[in-house]
């Protein structure tokens, strides 16, 4: 059986110096594979019963010639249609032409009833009809869009052994079948073996190379692809382009993106709604929500009407922002230019009311939505359930989880995990177990977020937690760093420190690194027992591991030796953190301020001011932008 060459590298330099391709021996391995009895026995068998056949139709010739032609010229004939003309065509005499039969197999084809035009395909060999390279190219189309590229080399091979030059198209579908099953490798090697045989990529080659290396995340590759492509001769189009600035968004290259917008409407190129979407994500992504609306409004004026999908994204930008007002009119101008919202849309202001705690507006589109005959989905509930949570308002929350369960809606993992986290944050932590009981009587498999939200829940509340981590630790779920932190959080507020200090060694006992919140917490768990010989120990030995710490860990520290009189230690450190350029927060300037009421040390604090109060003001002005 043919097998795809493993792990190539992947090379653009088609014209370099780069290693030579082995796709020579790639086309070999299909020839010789379409020549052995494994493959191709079931697709060109034995048509020595044909004969047996009687005919059940007497036919005019010409008519159903011309039917053929016609209904296929103009696109409307229909997969049923097809087949059963094509039956009965079988039965004719004379056979009608080939170009006939493939003209019906091709329009199953493009309706994607892959296997049945297959089967159509085996019959036509039976009946003796000999396929021609369309015939054969529109095969391999088939098993390609059916995961089968094996066989698709298979009868590349046919199309070899049977005298017949492999044209452009048939190189495409087979490098489109590579990409389908994420031979991306195989696919651009192939492409290289295309080029040397002196077969022409076109436009539809190289879209198909560039799509597949985009959903590879091999945006370079995918960019030298359109240099080649440009050097040829061949013209990038619009999805080209877009496949390209989609995958420069996604990676974050958005400057990199934009000059390509530009590239593309220099070289005389119209973007589309779909390109527009993509800058339009992209720049919300990074936070740049003005120049989105910018991209945004630039739209009509090039004769673009945005898609739902273009309103839907620069919503959900202004809802981040917390511009819901903005958000909302912007759905009112939606409606007005005939675009239907989707459920998605009113989920996302929903979303943006929730994050401001604006519950009665929430409700109120909530409850518009049935009435504009949209139904509500899960996520709809959890927006609002997950809005009631944050407010603490945790009976209305029940009462959209128990209104779910009565409309047929299936709570979700998210919906647990969100009721979950609202009950431990009311202290309501014996409800929390009750629910995390129920979603598995109801089928619904805790995930790690769900036992870490649990776990958070009892720590803080000072419940026993252990229990449920040894749950965590027998499930699939391999504890992490976040999970210690949590445990050891929990044990410190609750003044067990030697058993916090007996997790802080599992850590590393576990082949995980403790981070900086680790180190946080033990730090400040030993400020508060007074054992601040064991914190400066800690100190030391996070920065030996090459974990740094931030301004949390300095400041934790210096107010615990300040706590404990020893302000000299607390100056130590203060310059310490000074000289390493750590940013200071409002925490920090609280302690320069006491420090400064403490007579005998505030001409050295006042040495320090330089180095501290430029940061501070430069972190308040970022924080008012």
């Amino acid at each position: 059986m043919f097998r795809f060459i493993p792990k190539l590298t992947i090379s653009l330099k088609i014209n370099g110096s780069e290693e030579r391709s082995c796709m020579t021996m790639f086309w070999k391995c299909s020839i010789k594979c379409f020549s052995s009895n494994l493959c191709c026995r079931c697709l060109f068998p034995d048509s020595k019963f044909v004969n047996e056949l009687k005919n059940p139709n007497v036919l005019i010739h010409t008519q159903v010639e011309n039917f053929v032609k016609n209904r296929c010229e103009l696109g409307t004939i229909m997969p049923d249609d097809a087949l059963e003309v094509l039956d009965k065509m079988l039965f004719m005499q004379p056979l009608p032409s080939l170009s006939r039969f493939n003209c019906l197999l091709e329009s199953v084809s493009k309706a994607k009833r892959y296997s049945d035009a297959v089967s159509l395909f085996r019959k036509m060999n039976v009946f003796g009809i000999r396929p021609n390279i369309r015939t054969l190219t529109i095969l391999i189309n088939c098993f390609c869009h059916l995961n089968r590229g094996d066989l698709g080399f298979a009868v590349c091979g046919e199309i070899l052994k049977r005298g017949y030059e492999p044209n452009t198209a048939t190189f495409t579908i087979l490098i489109q079948g590579l990409c389908m099953v994420d031979k991306i490798a195989n696919a651009v090697e192939f492409f290289v073996n295309m080029i040397e045989t002196g077969c022409p990529p076109n436009e539809i080659t190289y879209g198909t190379l560039v799509g597949g290396l985009c959903k590879m995340e091999n945006t370079g590759s995918a960019l030298g692809l359109l240099g080649d492509m440009v050097k040829r001769g061949c013209r990038p189009n619009v999805a080209v382009y877009n496949m390209l600035v989609d995958r420069q968004c996604k990676d974050g290259w958005m400057e990199e993106a934009l000059a390509l917008f530009s590239e593309m409407t220099r070289d005389g190129v119209s973007p589309n709604a779909i390109t527009y979407t993509s800058l339009i994500r992209g720049l919300c992504d990074l936070g740049r929500w003005k120049e989105a609306t910018c991209f945004f409004n630039e739209m009509p004026l090039r004769g673009i009407s945005p898609d739902v999908v273009a309103f839907n994204v620069l919503m959900d930008s202004l809802c981040k922002a917390g511009m819901t007002e903005e958000a909302r009119r912007l759905l009112e101008v939606m409606i007005q230019q005939g675009k239907e919202p989707e459920v998605f849309t009113y989920n996302t202001l929903m979303s943006g009311y929730c994050l401001q705690g604006l519950m009665d507006s929430a409700v109120e589109l909530f409850d518009s939505m049935a009435a504009k005959g949209i139904e509500h989905d899960d996520v709809s509930y959890n927006v609002l359930i997950n809005g009631y949570c944050k407010c603490k308002r945790m009976d209305e929350a029940m009462r959209l989880y128990v209104e779910m369960l009565q409309t047929g809606l299936v709570p979700t993992v998210v919906t647990y995990t969100t009721l979950l986290g609202g009950f431990c944050n009311v202290g309501r932590v014996g409800v929390a177990q009750g629910l995390f009981n129920e979603m598995q009587a109801r089928g619904q498999i805790p995930n790690l977020i769900t036992y870490i939200t649990l776990l958070d829940g009892l720590c803080k509340n000072k419940r026993e937690a252990m229990e449920l981590f040894k749950v965590i630790s027998d499930c699939e779920f391999e504890p992490n760093v976040e999970i210690y932190n949590i445990l050891i959080d929990g044990m410190c507020r609750d003044g067990r420190l030697e058993a916090g200090k007996v997790l802080f060694v599992g850590i590393s006992d576990r082949g995980l690194l403790p981070d900086v919140i680790t180190y946080n917490i033990m730090i400040n768990g030993y400020c508060k027992g007074g054992r601040l010989q064991e914190a400066n120990e800690l100190f030391l030995q996070m920065n030996e591991n090459g974990c740094y710490p931030n301004a949390r860990t300095f400041n934790t520290i210096i107010r615990g030796f300040c706590e404990m009189g020893e302000t000299h230690k607390a100056m130590e450190f203060l310059q310490m953190m000074a000289e390493r350029d750590v940013t200071p927060d409002a925490d920090t300037a609280s302690i320069v301020v006491d420090l400064l009421l403490k007579d005998e040390w505030h001409r050295e604090v006042l040495e320090l001011l330089p180095t501290f109060l430029p940061k501070l003001v430069t972190k308040a002005d970022n924080f008012a932008l």
